[in-house]
């Protein structure tokens, strides 16, 4: 059976280096198994930039993660079914659509795992089962 496990969601931009030191940094901390996961929509994919992802194929082998990248055009069932294959118990992503009925919401609605969002300055965002995860807290801290 497999371990739980941390994933962190990228796209096709080596920003989204930030996203997979703070995956690092909480499967270490929960001693979690890393997976890095891209979908990229079949529209996008001959535009998809190899050499951004293979900087994050880099990245990941670095912090001893494995990295997944489908194409496919239904994102978040992908997503959703990634997670649940790896036992994901926590989701990093970036700052993306935070809008109600977005992306994040969907994910919201759809997962127990606890979502962490990095945003482009590196601030962090938390949210379990659809509350605010305040990384200020003790009591998040002894949830790590």
């Amino acid at each position: 059976m497999n371990r739980q496990s941390v994933v962190v969601c990228v796209t096709d931009q080596q920003s989204c280096v930030r996203l997979i030191h703070e995956g690092s940094r909480i499967s270490r901390e929960k001693d979690l198994d890393l997976h890095v996961l891209s979908v990229v929509p079949l529209k996008v994919a001959p535009r998809s930039c190899g050499e951004a992802l293979e900087y994050l194929f880099s990245a990941s082998r670095d912090v001893g993660a494995e990295m997944t990248v489908f194409y496919n055009n239904d994102v978040l069932p992908t997503i959703l079914d990634f997670l649940e294959k790896k036992r994901a118990t926590d989701v990093v992503l970036g700052e993306g659509d935070l809008s109600a009925g977005g992306f994040m919401d969907s994910l919201l609605s759809h997962t127990q795992a606890n979502l962490h969002v990095v945003d482009k300055k590196g601030g962090k965002t938390g949210y379990r089962k659809g509350r605010p995860l305040d990384y200020n807290k003790e009591s998040y801290r002894k949830a790590l």
